[in-house]
């Protein structure tokens, strides 16, 4: 029961999990890396959109008190509402394969996408 207690309701603060990440140096940076399994049936494709939508929007906000204020920042809220589905959270997929992708037969391609998301940090 506690188990699906669990799966009912949010128990990440997204808003903190953004304020804990450190070394942002613009709205055009991706920290957060969000992988998907194309054949996951327990969090399928768009349980895992959804999830990086909230990140998306968690970051829009962040930006926005982090950055605002410099003289730079004139029309920065139609700037990060347009990149919203590109920075700040990276959203892949990783083609036929299931929820324990680390197990499964493509491994290897999501060990690559998380390698070159760590190169870009």
């Amino acid at each position: 029961m506690v188990w699906l207690m669990g799966m009912m309701f949010s128990f990440v603060d997204v808003e903190n999990v953004m304020e804990n990440i450190v070394g942002w140096s613009n709205e055009r940076q991706e920290r957060i890396s969000v992988i998907a399994g194309e054949k996951d049936t327990l969090m399928g494709i768009e349980l895992m959109r959804h999830m990086a939508a909230e990140y998306r929007q968690a970051f829009i906000n962040f930006a926005k008190n982090l950055w605002s204020g410099r003289s730079e920042d004139k029309g920065r809220d139609h700037v990060i509402a347009r990149r919203e589905v590109q920075h700040g959270v990276q959203f892949e997929i990783i083609q036929s394969s299931g929820h324990h992708i680390q197990n499964d037969l493509h491994w290897d391609e999501c060990a690559r996408k998380i390698l070159l998301f760590l190169d870009r940090l």
